[in-house]
């Protein structure tokens, strides 16, 4: 619908957007001696909103493959963020958990993420913010792959 010239600078806008934000993220959090990336930290937020998950549920909730999963969660377990435990009903599985140093680590997290949206926001109004959200959101649905229920936006837990 919008394929004019208002519309043509949008993909770098977004692009740019999300490149400092996940550069700022990892560097905010670095400077408060986490060293993880921004996937990490979306694996352990996710863990965090669901609670002890599976392989398979980390892969759905996080549109990657189970060797990708592994690979994330493998740092994180030895890091002491996220424990490893045998699946409570099914013996072929098991599933991770914050430790309590995952959840230290979610609470730096929070903050680095508050550090960086009041400099994101910095002279705009909370009209424009909650405006620019739900455009986010709104794009986000467009975009979704409608076959793939996970990859709607979801609540914030």
């Amino acid at each position: 619908m919008t394929n004019g010239p208002i519309a043509a600078g949008l993909p770098e806008s977004v692009i740019m957007l999300v490149f400092m934000f996940k550069h700022r993220m990892v560097k905010t959090l670095a400077e408060a001696g986490a060293d993880v990336s921004v996937m990490h930290v979306r694996t352990l937020k996710t863990i965090a909103c669901l609670g002890p998950s599976t392989p398979a549920e980390l892969a759905e909730a996080l549109q990657r493959d189970k060797a990708q999963i592994t690979r994330l969660v493998k740092p994180l377990i030895e890091q002491s963020y996220l424990v490893k435990s045998p699946h409570p009903t099914d013996k072929r599985s098991h599933v991770v958990a914050l430790t309590r140093t995952g959840l230290e680590l979610m609470e730096r997290i929070a903050k680095a993420e508050r550090i960086i949206l009041e400099r994101m926001t910095e002279g705009m109004l909370a009209s424009e913010i909650e405006q620019f959200n739900a455009l986010a959101v709104r794009m986000q649905r467009n975009l979704a792959d409608r076959q793939h229920p996970a990859c709607a936006p979801r609540d914030a837990c």
